[in-house]
């Protein structure tokens, strides 16, 4: 039956075009078994970034729950109260807030997403969180200067109770070991093809050692703390304070016009390996160490085993003598009655 098509859409007259255009491209080719064709018919609306949808390490759900807070934040032009977990499991169609949960942890150890500030009111109480949504992986050296806490979230995530979870942050934290292990900057570690295989096979990772009794220069961020443990790993237990030391005499010589340091962890770095070649030389420590030396409270040395001793002889003498004494008063006070 033949069709009126000044009754019809042109879209539909423009569609009906296109198709046999493509019906046309397929008989050119003459494959026998060519693919099927796709055609879309719509308004193009909205725009995923192809990299979200072809992220190896993101599941569906990780995906899903991307774009749909890239859509809220759309709706009110880029800023706005970040989606309730319930409101996204709700709107998505996802089983549960703990899923959610599991979802935007993954997104913010691959850097998708980020935890930049936590807004406190006046009376310092937390009030809420502001997070980044990213429309690539931010990275390494840009994740850890917007969240001062990534690195310490990477650590807390590989004791994290859902599997996934923990096997991401083995991976992330397996590549920060490897970069550093292999004598890069891992402040330079950039987000590559290469990077998220990487992270999709979920090597294991070990606990880090941490040194409680370090001093750090007050200068690093909580970010760069647990980066410089993993850098002090290189080297011996005794060299660590020494290294530490150093790094705050170089970052104080500042004030004393040398020129500023500019990444304290590549500095700190250098230390490291100047210790493992041999070349490490305490100079502008000294005075570090020598001032905290000075500035801690003094240590009364040990008593020597005689000296305790006699310490306690000479006590129980002492109330012995006041025993005697308090006997004789009230033998006093009784003959006066």
């Amino acid at each position: 039956m033949a069709h009126d098509t000044d009754a019809l859409r042109p879209e539909t007259v423009a569609l009906d075009a296109l198709i046999k255009a493509s019906v046309a491209k397929v008989h050119a080719q003459g494959a026998p078994l060519s693919p099927d064709t796709m055609l879309f018919m719509g308004n193009w609306r909205q725009a995923i970034p192809a990299m979200v949808i072809e992220d190896p390490v993101l599941e569906p759900v990780d995906k899903l729950v991307w774009m749909f807070i890239m859509l809220h934040a759309r709706r009110t032009g880029g800023r706005t109260a970040f989606p309730h977990y319930d409101t996204i499991a709700t709107q998505t169609n996802v089983s549960s807030a703990a899923t959610i949960s599991r979802a935007i942890a993954i997104l913010r150890l691959t850097r998708w997403l980020t935890l930049c500030a936590r807004a406190r009111k006046k009376s310092a109480r937390f009030a809420a969180n502001v997070y980044i949504l990213h429309d690539e992986p931010l990275p390494l050296a840009d994740a850890i200067y917007l969240d001062e806490a990534y690195v310490r979230f990477v650590t807390q995530s590989l004791a994290d109770h859902h599997a996934r979870v923990r096997r991401v942050a083995e991976a992330v934290s397996t590549r920060l070991n490897n970069d550093i292990s292999e004598g890069q900057d891992v402040a330079m570690t950039q987000n590559t093809h290469k990077d998220k295989q990487l992270l999709a096979e979920a090597c294991q990772a070990g606990p880090l050692p941490t040194d409680q009794a370090l001093v750090y220069p007050p200068r690093l961020s909580e970010n760069q703390k647990f980066l410089a443990n993993r850098y002090l790993m290189m080297i011996a237990p005794e060299d660590r304070q020494l290294v530490l030391d150093e790094l705050q005499g170089r970052l104080a010589s500042e004030q004393k016009g040398m020129k500023p340091v500019y990444d304290e962890l590549r500095f700190l770095h250098s230390l490291c390996r100047a210790v493992q070649n041999g070349e490490f030389v305490f100079n502008l420590g000294i005075k570090v160490a020598e001032a905290r030396q000075h500035s801690m409270p003094p240590v009364a040395p040990p008593e020597d085993p005689a000296q305790q001793a006699q310490t306690a002889e000479e006590r129980e003498c002492s109330q012995a003598y006041a025993r005697e004494q308090l006997a004789k008063l009230r033998a006093l006070l009784n003959s006066d009655k």
